[in-house]
């Protein structure tokens, strides 16, 4: 995953420039790299909340997902005036970075598989 994450971003000029025809769209390009590792952040995500599901925990998972929607429409009420597509960008990678990182705390807190650190 993080290959295709640094391949995007390391050619998200190229990218667009083919994607999208109209120079009008090549400022997008500014935003790729973001994006791209927002959607890391949600296929962490992906992967540990199967534990709280086998642990019988989804409440957790709507909590957690209903806070980064919250924190999500903060940034961007607060970031899109002053920094526009960028600022939404970085809201967009703040809010799924906060839901893979609690969905690993909680994966490690109530899950029973190897992924737990040993202390």
């Amino acid at each position: 995953m993080m290959f295709a994450i640094v391949g995007v971003s390391l050619f998200a000029y190229e990218i667009t420039k083919v994607i999208a025809g109209d120079k009008e769209f090549w400022n997008a390009v500014v935003i790729i790299p973001i994006l791209s590792m927002s959607i890391f952040f949600v296929n962490m995500k992906e992967v540990t909340v199967y534990g709280l599901h086998i642990a019988k925990k989804t409440r957790i998972i709507g909590i957690i997902v209903f806070c980064a929607t919250i924190i999500s429409f903060g940034l961007n009420m607060l970031l899109i005036p002053v920094w526009g597509i960028t600022g939404s960008a970085i809201a967009t990678l703040l809010s799924h970075s906060s839901i893979g990182l609690h969905a690993i705390t909680f994966h490690r807190k109530y899950s029973t598989s190897p992924m737990k650190s040993e202390k």
